[in-house]
């Protein structure tokens, strides 16, 4: 893919991909351990590439993932993988789905979430979105409202200036507005949501970007910043590869070529047995000659996979144990 892109241009074509009908491609329904419990639909393709996102190659091949489901069969996945063993009662009052973006395919959404709700065997179906298709089309939102509460929406901001919005999503600076604009729609028509930012580590988005970002979500209406979920991305498999790929996680090798030809030899101890640590951290570290490095594996069981349990797939495709 050409860098960088127009999101909007790469929604339609993930939605050729991924949309037969009124069926979607989905990879896995499983019941997680999230937000208490949540009976999760994974599905696949998505409109942005960011550096940080931990899904598996589903995101940049979806013609090579997943199997196509109605509205309908999605909803009959999440009774069966929710439902306990003495019959249909739910062990999840939430459904979703996640693994990609699920405001691609507007139809099969807005399907699926008109059968939960006249069902009624869950009390709410939440949109975890980067909220690129309800900023560019006001009526999206505006369909949503209508399901009143069932619908809560939990819109996760990828960067807090535009240019940051570029290097890290690869998608043109010129749509860095649109989260925001999805935020604004939101308060408007009165859906329910809850705000989430890649900014709890600092070097994904340094202090003087998360300002910016915070300042920007202040300005479109979130007056309380209580609905702000800040993350920390984990760098772990293929994640850690597009980390590497972007120029926010340097190569060990890089690093250390930079050390000897730019700081004196005896740095070196920081960097003994380290596989990687941040750009942002090393030239912060420069100056305050104290480095913080980016594990490369988990430091409670030692393995490159993060998620304990479940019997889920990684972003590594492999099957946890």
């Amino acid at each position: 893919m050409e860098l960088p892109y127009d999101p909007i241009k790469l929604s339609e074509e993930v939605e050729a991909i991924v949309i037969d009908g009124n069926k979607r491609k989905y990879n896995t329904f499983r019941l997680e351990p999230f937000y208490g419990q949540i009976a999760t639909a994974r599905a696949v393709g998505c409109n942005l590439r960011c550096s940080f996102c931990w899904i598996n190659p589903s995101r940049d091949n979806p013609k090579n993932y997943g199997t196509f489901y109605s509205p309908q069969e999605v909803y009959e996945k999440l009774i069966e993988v929710s439902s306990n063993k003495f019959g249909r009662a739910t062990m999840s009052g939430t459904l979703r789905i996640t693994g990609c973006e699920p405001t691609i395919g507007k139809n099969h959404l807005l399907s699926v979430a008109e059968i939960s709700k006249e069902e009624e065997d869950f009390r709410r179906f939440l949109i975890e979105t980067n909220g690129i298709l309800l900023g560019s089309d006001e009526n999206y939102v505006k369909t949503l409202s209508k399901f009143g509460d069932y619908i809560r929406v939990r819109l996760s901001f990828k960067a807090g200036t535009p240019e940051a919005f570029e290097r890290k999503t690869g998608a043109e600076a010129k749509f860095f507005d649109l989260q925001f604009k999805a935020l604004g729609y939101l308060k408007k028509h009165n859906v329910s949501y809850s705000l989430a930012a890649m900014s709890k580590d600092p070097a994904i988005m340094p202090d003087k970007e998360r300002r910016s970002l915070l300042t920007r979500i202040i300005e479109y209406g979130a007056g309380n910043l209580n609905l702000l979920e800040e993350e920390k991305a984990d760098p772990f498999g293929i994640t850690k590869k597009r980390l590497v790929e972007s120029g926010i996680v340097a190569r060990a090798e890089d690093i250390r070529q930079y050390v000897y030809e730019s700081l004196d030899a005896s740095l070196m101890r920081f960097f003994e047995g380290r596989k990687s640590i941040s750009l942002g951290e090393l030239k912060e570290a420069i100056q305050t000659m104290d480095i913080k490095i980016v594990e490369s594996s988990c430091r409670t069981c030692k393995r490159h996979n993060p998620w304990h349990g479940y019997n889920v797939m990684d972003d590594l495709d492999t099957k946890l144990i």
